[in-house]
């Protein structure tokens, strides 16, 4: 398997588009059906867990020795699901607080 990490972090963006559209079905299939996301869900959260790929890998976050290749599916999956969480809590957290304005 190609090394797409050094490829990305070298600036080869054409490693980055093959390496989005390698794990895209993947990604989509596993959070449809385990969080029950719709289509449009997930592929939105889809982008944003490749947009924090690749800001990670541009600031240094995530080196590009930290990762093999054979851990970039568990790491762009961890990484969906770290989003999703958050989208939840927050929204979670506005549901509470309009109806505590609501009410009071």
């Amino acid at each position: 398997m190609r090394n797409y990490i050094s490829e990305i972090v070298a600036g080869n963006m054409k490693a980055f588009d093959e390496l989005y559209k390698a794990y895209r079905m993947q990604f989509l299939a596993y959070f449809r059906l385990t969080q029950g996301l719709s289509k449009e869900d997930a592929l939105d959260l889809y982008q944003d867990t490749f947009a924090a790929l690749l800001n990670n890998l541009k600031t240094g976050r995530l080196k590009e020795d930290s990762l093999p290749d054979s851990s970039l599916r568990s790491y762009i999956n961890k990484t969906g699901q770290f989003i999703l969480f958050n989208r939840r809590r927050k929204r979670k957290r506005s549901r509470y607080f309009t109806a505590f304005c609501y009410y009071r």
